[in-house]
């Protein structure tokens, strides 16, 4: 990677001098959109990156966004394209419709409108103009509500809307807004006033004003050391996730139907190893809302036959094996068409994956998903019985049991994926055979890769 020289003397400033180091620290990015208010904030981060610009190797593009909600928000929007037109930078403000809309969906829809000029445009990064106190508000917040594994705080650098090429980049973090309102007085730079900022009815405010504020008289440097203990914890918190994801890793399948963890190795794990874990797979799962911590401590202590909702219509239930997560209407376990093999050596098979039948049942024979009223006859055996019961016998996982495929002519099954054969998959010594290979996700199947076959679909 190509190294740039520092600023220049008379642009060492502490903020330049902090944006600057954060670009280094971020693998210097290529084109980067300063998401502009026009407030204090957003005003000193793009004079910072503006003084940068001449000496790092960077593309430099403005967006602002129009709530439609303020009476002055037409002012802002000027304010933001008068500035960035003396500072020849690319600008552009986008509209939105936000009335009626609670605090966390305008966020969303910012965010979301961010996310689209950027990848538009071709920006790596989007900066954002947070600062110490805005991460000691966001712990604050993430407290009341209970988000214990939000108490890291907001990351210099991080994901943005689900997808990895754009990251969000807030390199003023470490900075309480006095100095940034500071570094824009030495500059003799304006900037605009949002005055819904003294609305108490909007938690940020009521927190940054009725909390923080008394706090900060009785300890000056309250903010500060909260966010540097937003980072540390935020550190810390990622060197879990990572042992979450190791932990799960060929342990959890996050697919519905049959979406699980092996219930031995996640409630084998020290107790707060395992309620990571349950966090990082419901993100994964996408089904619910994230459960507070109170339901992530009752997931993390259910017994052995009992269940729990965990909101929006879904429901965990541990059982021996297996810790089951289901959606409010889950989806059919998608059918993989069985593969011939040469069968030359006559081989059974194993009943899971590989099974020879007779070759005079394959045209006929049908793979589907199986239905209530199947039955089949026990390998060995001269009876009958519902498959349910096979399955049952079998020692296969209750929840499982819905959504393994069959092999059947009609309601009698041959061959159950995943569970084994019955008698009518016997090959008798005068009979040609053909072996069978399923290679589709089976029930108890987690999220690793499934053994592949080289032979051709039939």
């Amino acid at each position: 990677m190509k190294s740039v020289s520092p600023p220049s003397p008379a642009a060492q400033d502490v903020v330049v001098r902090t944006v600057h180091s954060s670009y280094l620290a971020i693998g210097q990015p290529r084109s980067v959109l300063c998401a502009f208010s026009g407030g204090a904030d957003s005003t000193a981060l793009l004079c910072a990156l503006v003084s940068l610009r001449s000496v790092l190797p960077f593309d430099l593009s403005a967006l602002h966004v129009h709530h439609g909600l303020r009476e002055n928000a037409d002012r802002d929007e000027t304010f933001c394209a008068d500035l960035c037109q003396r500072f020849c930078i690319p600008f552009r403000s986008v509209r939105l419709s936000l009335r009626g809309k609670s605090e966390d969906e305008a966020r969303r829809a910012r965010y979301r409108a961010l996310l689209d000029h950027a990848v538009r445009t071709g920006a790596d990064v989007v900066a954002l103009a947070h600062h110490a106190q805005d991460q000691a508000e966001t712990v604050l917040m993430r407290l009341m509500r209970g988000t214990v594994s939000g108490i890291g705080g907001m990351e210099v650098l991080s994901g943005f809307c689900g997808q990895e090429r754009v990251r969000l980049w807030r390199p003023l973090l470490a900075l309480l807004p006095e100095t940034l309102r500071a570094f824009l007085g030495r500059r003799g730079q304006s900037w605009v006033e949002d005055e819904t900022n003294e609305d108490r009815s909007y938690l940020r405010n009521l927190i940054r004003h009725d909390v923080l504020g008394p706090m900060r008289d009785r300890a000056p440097a309250c903010v500060t050391r909260i966010a540097c203990s937003a980072g540390i914890l935020g550190e810390e918190s990622r060197y879990l996730d990572a042992l979450a994801a190791r932990l799960l890793e060929g342990n959890a399948r996050v697919t519905s139907p049959c979406a699980c963890i092996r219930a031995p190795v996640l409630y084998g794990a020290p107790p707060v190893l395992l309620r990571r874990c349950l966090r990082l797979f419901l993100v994964r799962w996408k089904q619910c809302e994230m459960p507070g911590m109170d339901q992530i401590i009752r997931l993390s202590r259910l017994g052995v036959g009992e269940s729990c909702s965990i909101g929006g219509g879904c429901r965990a239930l541990r059982t021996e094996s297996y810790l089951h997560f289901f959606p409010p209407h889950p989806p059919s376990l998608p059918l993989v068409p069985l593969r011939a093999l040469p069968n030359p050596g006559r081989l059974s098979g194993d009943g899971v994956r590989f099974q020879a039948i007779p070759k005079r049942l394959f045209s006929e024979a049908v793979l589907r998903p199986s239905a209530r009223e199947d039955r089949i006859v026990p390998f060995g055996a001269e009876y009958t019985k519902p498959l349910r019961a096979f399955l049952s016998a079998r020692g296969t996982e209750p929840s499982f049991r819905p959504y393994y495929p069959v092999l059947a002519l009609g309601s009698e099954v041959i061959w159950v994926p995943g569970a084994g054969a019955g008698e009518k998959a016997r090959v008798r010594p005068e009979e040609e055979s053909v072996a069978l290979y399923y290679p589709g996700f089976l029930p108890g199947d987690m999220d690793e890769a499934v053994p592949e076959s080289a032979d051709t679909e039939v």
